[in-house]
């Protein structure tokens, strides 16, 4: 149970992150400055991250039972 929530607090503080980046500018004039504002903001946040949860299997279903 414990990985699951790791899991749920990484996603959610990488979703908090963009909506830091993206919050502050309002309206973008196209969607392809928006996707370079994720892209880039994504690269700055995979810099910062350390901890990797290998040990999760991607079809790992112990936690549906």
């Amino acid at each position: 149970m414990r990985k699951v929530i790791y899991t749920t607090n990484t996603v959610e503080r990488f979703h908090r992150r963009i909506k830091k980046v993206t919050k502050p500018k309002g309206a973008f004039p196209n969607d392809i400055s928006l996707l370079k504002l994720v892209y880039l903001a994504t690269r700055n946040i995979e810099k910062k991250w350390t901890a990797h949860f290998t040990e999760l299997e991607p079809n790992d279903t112990t936690f549906l039972y």
